[in-house]
């Protein structure tokens, strides 16, 4: 049916659809029943350019943000899959301004890594949201081949065709959006579809990569906090937004919370396996990058020069450092990284393995929620250091059970009568990571062998004192037999 809004003209049905009972056991959702929910582009712009050194080249935040090393080493990408980024948006653009951009600011890129491909039809016009994202993931991962997935429009059923056509054709093994919407206000069939997929690109090891929106904590629009998707979804990394303080001299002279940094809780998914938070909903965002439009970014569209902030510039620019992450990687013989929340939770949080991969922001807010010590919802577990975190994300690590579950805590008494010591073994989940704490006392002095199912997994000492402890990674002992 047809129906009119605030002026705006859109068809959708008046009532559910029904499938016969066989049918509907098999279809997760019907699409493409209405027209009128569409997603926003999550930039903050344009601003007129003033002036030389009003706005981010891209060599700033590769000083900035530390890529240079990798730059030094080697690592700017390159046109395997692991390294490819899928843009993910609507509309197209004239190849013209991204290619000029790249120019500019002494970026080697051959056209041949830039690929785009129209969904339904002709490659529409030119809009600034996918001209900024293709400038930016292009500036930061110079050798990085790009596919341009572009809709016909902003419709939120377009885009689940446009992820599904993403991880379908599984070209690329990072995917950046730069578009979302109030996650309320989506039909939970369009939400339902959409993890679906998201759940296939994890299977994958493809990385989903969303702005968190700029609209503060309030992306419903209304008096309460709410979240934008599909930045809420636990299976995509949300990039909130910061504000940058940076000197003539390109650096850092300080960094805060952004006040229009999308953050929060999702009110429409669960708490993810690897949240630190054992609270009930998904906690988002995950890391940051400026997004500030008063310390904004250069901008080449329509062949005018802009200034542009918003959190639509952290996601292809993290997008990027993703990249250079599975290049490392790949020459490491690892696969590429995938769902990436829960490494990255382990490298802010994991005091044993601390690398400076992350740096925390602990000042601002988006209105609601301040940014504090550790994670925090404007700016999730801070900004990148990329060289530092290309490089923790490349080292190989233990073995990661993703089960949920609390913190189990076993007494276990020796079986041999002349042993009046004691076990103690804790299982604790952290950042998805199952960790096996073992501790002994009152034992002689000696060699101990820890024993799952009568399977060996870990040898540990007692001293004179009677004591010993040691700590295994990786692996779940719930529903185990253990034995010393």
């Amino acid at each position: 049916m047809s129906f009119e809004q605030e002026g705006v003209a859109f068809f959708a049905s008046d009532r559910d659809p029904t499938l016969p009972l066989p049918i509907a056991a098999r279809v997760l959702s019907i699409q493409g029943l209405e027209n009128y929910i569409r997603l926003r582009a999550n930039n903050s712009g344009p601003r007129t350019v003033s002036r030389k050194g009003h706005a981010l080249t891209p060599g700033n935040v590769a000083r900035l943000y530390n890529f240079e090393p990798n730059y030094e080493a080697g690592i700017l990408g390159d046109a395997k899959r692991s390294s490819t980024i899928a843009i993910a948006t609507a509309f197209g653009l004239d190849p013209d301004d991204p290619s000029d951009f790249w120019q500019t600011f002494g970026i080697d890129r051959h056209s041949d890594l830039l690929e785009i491909i129209p969904i339904e039809g002709a490659v529409p016009d030119a809009v600034d949201e996918t001209t900024l994202d293709v400038e930016w993931a292009g500036a930061m991962a110079p050798n990085s081949r790009l596919l341009l997935y572009s809709a016909p429009d902003c419709y939120v059923s377009t885009f689940t065709k446009l992820y599904d056509r993403i991880v379908t054709d599984n070209r690329a093994a990072v995917m950046t959006i730069s578009w979302g919407h109030c996650e309320e206000a989506i039909p939970q069939t369009y939400l339902d579809q959409t993890h679906n997929i998201f759940q296939m690109a994890a299977a994958l090891g493809i990385t989903v990569v969303a702005a968190s929106a700029d609209t503060g904590a309030f992306a419903c629009d209304s008096t309460g906090p709410g979240v934008s998707y599909p930045a809420s979804d636990p299976l995509v990394l949300a990039v909130g937004g910061t504000t940058l303080e940076f000197g003539a001299d390109g650096q850092r002279l300080g960094e805060r919370a952004w006040a229009s940094s999308g953050g929060g809780l999702s009110c429409i998914w669960p708490s993810a396996f690897w949240q630190m938070s054992f609270g009930r909903w998904r906690q988002m965002a995950d890391v940051a990058l400026n997004a500030d439009p008063a310390s904004g970014y250069y901008v080449l569209y329509d062949e005018r020069w802009w200034r542009y902030g918003g959190t639509s510039l952290g996601a292809p620019i993290w997008a990027a450092l993703l990249a250079l992450t599975n290049q490392r990687r790949d020459l490491a013989g690892q696969a590429p990284l995938g769902l990436a929340a829960p490494a990255l939770c382990d490298l802010a949080s994991d005091p044993i393995s601390v690398s400076g991969a992350l740096i925390d922001i602990t000042e601002g807010d988006n209105g609601y929620y301040a940014a504090t010590r550790g994670w925090d919802p404007p700016t999730g577990w801070g900004i990148p250091d990329a060289a530092a975190l290309t490089a923790a994300l490349a080292t190989d690590a233990a073995s990661v059970s993703v089960e949920s579950g609390i913190t189990l805590v076993t007494y276990l008494h020796q079986v041999e009568p002349s042993v009046a010591g004691m076990t103690r073994v804790k299982l604790v989940r952290h950042c998805g990571r199952m960790r096996l704490h073992v501790a002994v006392r009152g034992l002689p002095a000696g060699f101990y062998r820890l024993a799952m199912d009568d399977a060996p997994i870990l040898e540990l000492a007692a001293a004179h004192d009677g004591r010993g402890a040691a700590r295994i990674d990786g692996i779940d002992a719930r529903g185990k037999t253990l034995s010393l």
